[in-house]
């Protein structure tokens, strides 16, 4: 677990990590593959994002961009080599 981290978790990226907003706010954000955006969500305080990717072990599904003012707990997963296989998978 890392304390006060600034997390920038880019779409598309291998979720490697989960966050615990602790104060702050951020915007998830998906861009599609003509590079629109669209605003996914907008967390705070107590909110966490990235568990879907670290559970999963998938390319991340949308952004949730770096910010000067959000400080976050975050938690790493383990290599997927080490994770259990899921049922069917």
């Amino acid at each position: 677990m890392a304390m006060a981290a600034r997390p920038a978790a880019p779409q598309g990226e291998r979720g490697e990590r989960f966050y615990l907003i602790q104060e702050g706010a951020v915007s998830v954000v998906r861009t599609n593959s003509a590079g629109d955006r669209t605003a996914m969500a907008s967390l705070g305080v107590g909110a966490y994002f990235g568990e879907r990717a670290l559970a999963k072990d998938e390319a991340r599904r949308a952004a949730a961009p770096r910010g000067a003012a959000l400080q976050a707990v975050a938690w790493r997963g383990v290599a997927s080599a080490q994770r259990p296989a899921e049922p069917g998978r």
